[in-house]
């Protein structure tokens, strides 16, 4: 279900993956030659960090390949490292996939997902308990 002669030109690295997840997007690393022949590195509640291959990401949905690479290869390589050996607990908005990926990538744990939905929840409050006043 995904365009595999998008990925197959890749040259050796670690990219960012997304697939729809009802609403949102599910965010994972494909790493090319980089820990095995071509694996998704993903972040999931049931089972934490973990490989995987791109089929079993995709779950029959169209895998987008994003633009976003590592600014340092090989500090996001040590950093996919460590968290595959310690992985992390899962959690839904303190460190969720795209918290993974982002922190991988740039260093940084951060869901723009996470903020929008929030930010989105706050503004409802603000409305209802203005409209209650």
């Amino acid at each position: 279900m995904y365009p595999s002669d998008q990925f197959c030109r890749l040259e050796p690295g670690i990219y960012h993956v997304t697939r729809p997840k009802g609403p949102f997007r599910h965010h994972g690393l494909l790493c090319v030659d980089v820990l095995g022949p071509g694996e998704v590195v993903i972040d999931l509640p049931a089972s934490g960090i973990r490989r995987s291959t791109l089929a079993e990401f995709g779950a029959g949905q169209a895998v987008h390949l994003e633009r976003t690479r590592p600014a340092d290869g090989a500090a996001a390589l040590d950093r996919l490292r460590y968290m595959l050996g310690e992985g992390a607990v899962y959690s839904l908005l303190g460190f969720n996939c795209e918290h993974f990926v982002n922190y991988v990538l740039r260093g940084v744990k951060r869901s723009s997902q996470v903020d929008v939905t929030l930010s989105a929840f706050a503004g409802t409050l603000l409305l209802l308990y203005a409209v209650r006043q």
